[in-house]
């Protein structure tokens, strides 16, 4: 199986509730672009 696109994610990215939906909506508006997310803080409190 093939897909259109293809994501990468690190090991200190934290994925919010519909983060990849907005960045595929990037890759729509233009196939082009170069889509990453920001790294921000992560709590402390949701680490295990």
């Amino acid at each position: 199986m093939l897909a259109d696109v293809l994501t990468f994610t690190d090991s200190h990215v934290e994925c919010n509730e519909q983060g990849l939906k907005q960045l595929l909506t990037r890759v729509r508006e233009d196939p082009t672009r170069v889509i990453f997310s920001i790294i921000d803080v992560i709590s402390m409190g949701n680490c295990q």
